[in-house]
């Protein structure tokens, strides 16, 4: 035993299976062990970092107590799955610092069988543990089913809904809630010890239930009495625990737990697998634990970068401010001039770079946490009382968001500005935060206008077309630094539905929007050395479409070629298509550029860009094949076209 606890003992985790032979000493080293590796490997290539160091504890005591891959491990979303995976012979995922994949940051079910439930976004975990769970009854199994939530994830509306349902049933089912909430660490830490060992333990179940059985047994005075019981309880349990709500919904409630006492979690774990029904574990958590700078600005480490690990600092800072930063800088301004102007985010203040607004107008600033559907139906109810709210969003984030989008704030014609941060291939954090729908859904709503800046210049003017606008407009951008490109003071609004002509040419014209233009430019550069003379527009808006302009080339040039960076579906290439069946320009030859229709995996944009022919190599090797394709490739020397 002395010479295994020398070894490292992660490398010896082969599965679930290894924990349960280690000592109580053992699985604290291992908890140290592993957030050293989770620090290690998001330092080198960025990810989730404060949310999976505050899970740590929690799922090696999961994995202690219950028996994965048989019992079903749910978990929401991919910000705490960091440890599971290292736990579940996963490592292989947390990828080598040759190599430009990132880490996988949430559980895929093709990947490993203790993946059971591929999560897109957060707050589902609750209601596929529900259809977990009457699969299970309805196939006559018993393996138990617990599903992981944290408390910003259970927030949302989704998760609420499952937790209704999952409460009515009152089936067997676990709802760990992990809570990073900031209570006083020695206060959580004495009610933990207590709970852990009275309140949920099995002796003290046993009783309760055999206590209560017998009392309600007493005729006329049982069911009054054995409420007071219950309101005792209660009153035992202190202001500290939510029990109330959740038994009213239906479940036992344990907790709170401490998140980081591995003994206390796995004794609350062992009580509630030996109910028969419905249990919430509340484990509180410090998000960030074991890394300083983590834990002192958990809302900036949630999601990070490749940094240095010693410091903290970003690594490879362009210098640039992000697009983020621009905008919230521009919308600052703006509402300077004008007190109409609200900012609503569904996502944290530090991350959405709201903070600046938050700071010079704190009355005029609404952070609804993980609530898209909420941000929408919100900023309409702002709107209808003569207020001009701009909601900044992931753009994965408003596709919750959509019914109230459409319902709520087109159908009314309402001035609410959508700016969808993250659009594009922001793929650094998976297919789960890839923006490569945004186009496709918002162009299709009535009264919407829908606008992508080539770079940061543009997004300014893009802010102020927007405000000027008395109906619904969202502007989609991606995340990271800009051009390094300076914008024209003061602020010109755009000219609703212009695009902009950045370089003629005779061969092929190329349509570019958002941050595709710049690439489509050099790609122009490229043709021309082959002979290929290569016009090149800036979109601007996608949605109206500058259709002078499109149908003026069309007829010109016969080829023209769309770029973007979102799903082909439905996105702008087929907004042009849809332009030229209306002018009845079907003979005109159009080619695509853009994203297959599945799921695109993670990685850095450059490496997704270079993967999806989307840089300016891959535009104008793509180009080329095009015209060759359909025989329009220009003769070179001077012998004319064969278009």
């Amino acid at each position: 035993m002395e010479k295994l606890e020398m070894r490292p003992i992660l490398s010896m985790i082969q599965g679930p299976d290894s924990l349960k032979h280690l000592t109580e000493k053992q699985l604290k080293a291992l908890a140290a062990e592993v957030r050293k590796s989770i620090i290690e490997a998001v330092a080198s290539r960025g990810g989730y970092l404060a949310s999976n160091l505050a899970a740590v504890e929690l799922t090696i005591a999961l994995h202690t107590v219950f028996n994965a891959p048989r019992d079903k491990l749910i978990w929401d979303g991919g910000h705490q799955t960091y440890t599971h995976k290292l736990l579940t012979g996963q490592r292989e995922r947390f990828a080598p610092p040759d190599q430009d994949q990132g880490i996988s940051e949430v559980g895929q079910r093709r990947e490993s069988p203790y993946d059971l439930y591929h999560a897109r976004h957060d707050s589902t975990s609750l209601s596929a543990g529900v259809g977990f769970v009457e699969a299970r009854d309805l196939k006559g199994d018993d393996h138990d089913v617990v599903a992981i939530i944290g408390d910003g994830a259970i927030t949302a509306g989704v998760a609420v809904e499952g937790l209704t349902h999952a409460g009515r049933l009152g089936k067997k089912m676990l709802v760990v809630l992990n809570d990073n909430a900031f209570a006083p660490a020695s206060l959580i830490e004495a009610f933990s010890a207590f709970l852990s060992r009275m309140l949920s333990g099995r002796l003290y179940t046993k009783l309760r239930n055999g206590v209560l059985g017998l009392v309600r047994a007493v005729p006329v005075v049982g069911e009054p009495v054995s409420s007071v019981g219950a309101r005792l309880e209660e009153a035992a349990r202190g202001l500290l625990s939510p029990a109330k709500r959740f038994r009213e919904m239906g479940f036992a409630y344990l907790g709170p737990i401490k998140g980081h006492n591995i003994r206390h979690l796995t004794q609350a774990f062992e009580a509630a697998r030996a109910m028969e029904r419905a249990v919430v574990v509340h484990v509180v958590t410090r998000k960030g634990k074991g890394y300083r700078p983590s834990e002192q600005y958990p809302g900036v480490y949630h999601a990070v970068g490749a940094f240095d690990p010693a410091s903290g600092r970003p690594k490879a800072r362009t210098g640039q401010p992000t697009y983020a930063e621009d905008f919230a800088e521009t919308l600052v301004a703006q509402a300077e001039e004008d007190p109409s102007i609200v900012a609503v985010t569904a996502s944290s203040t530090e991350r959405s770079g709201l903070k600046p607004f938050a700071k010079r107008f704190p009355n005029r600033f609404y952070d609804v946490g993980r609530a898209a559907q909420h941000a929408a139906a919100f900023a309409a109810g702002l709107a209808c009382q003569g207020l001009k709210p701009v909601v900044l969003i992931p753009s994965t984030a408003l596709q919750r968001g959509f019914d109230q989008v459409l319902n709520d704030v087109c159908l009314q014609n309402l001035p609410v500005t959508f700016a969808v941060e993250c659009a594009g291939l922001s793929g650094e954090r998976g297919p789960s935060r890839l923006g490569a729908f945004d186009i496709s859904f918002l162009r299709l709503a009535p009264n919407m206008v829908l606008m992508a800046p080539k770079d940061e210049s543009e997004l300014g003017p893009m802010l102020k077309t927007a405000l000027q606008r008395a109906g619904p407009t969202a502007i989609c951008f991606p995340s990271g630094a800009g051009f390094g490109k300076e914008r024209d003071e003061p602020l010109q609004p755009l000219e609703v539905g212009k695009a902009e002509l950045l370089k003629p040419g005779r061969h092929v014209a190329i349509w570019a929007c958002g941050s595709t233009v710049w690439s489509a430019y050099e790609a122009a550069d490229l043709l021309a050395e082959e002979g290929i003379e290569t016009s090149v527009v800036n979109a601007r808006f996608i949605k109206p479409i500058d259709n002078a302009l499109l149908c003026e080339q069309a007829r010109q040039v016969g080829f023209l070629v769309t770029v973007e960076e979102n799903a082909l579906a439905g996105g702008f290439g087929s907004a042009v298509l849809e332009v030229l069946e209306t002018a009845r320009l079907v003979e005109t030859k159009v080619h695509r550029i853009g994203l297959p229709d599945r799921l695109i995996e993670q990685g850095s944009p450059e490496l997704l860009r270079r993967t999806y022919g989307l840089d300016a190599e891959g535009i104008a090797a793509s180009v080329q094949q095009a015209l060759e394709a359909r025989h329009f490739l220009p003769m070179r020397h001077g012998r004319g076209s064969t278009g």
